[in-house]
């Protein structure tokens, strides 16, 4: 009984602290989720694309996640610096998936999957 509550109220408190501010050049939240977006469409691109070895697979990728950040007027350190501080701060990666997720399946309902 102690480990719940004791469990229970660390849950609690954790809830209660302040989500840390991105730091300063972090993508927001809106740029990481049309960013996410196109880059899971380009996974599921290559991956549906049959070719001859995990490399070509791999520079395939690269070309479009290379696209996509030009697409959006960033580069990739700054995408990874960003991701970065998203993946250690949870709540914020909790909204923007759940974002992605949606932004996905209303493209699906409508057709619009590339």
């Amino acid at each position: 009984m102690k480990k719940y509550f004791l469990g229970g109220l660390l849950w609690t408190l954790g809830a209660c602290v302040e989500r840390p501010q991105p730091p300063l050049g972090t993508l927001s939240q809106s740029q990481m989720v049309q960013i996410l977006t196109d880059v899971h469409l380009a996974e599921a691109k290559t991956s549906r694309i049959t070719l001859r070895s995990l490399d070509s697979s791999r520079t395939l990728y690269q070309r479009y996640e290379e696209e996509i950040l030009k697409n959006y007027r960033t580069d990739t350190a700054t995408y990874r610096k960003s991701l970065r501080f998203y993946l250690e701060n949870t709540g914020y990666l909790d909204e923007i998936y759940q974002t992605v997720v949606d932004t996905l399946s209303q493209r699906e309902k409508q057709g619009r999957l590339k």
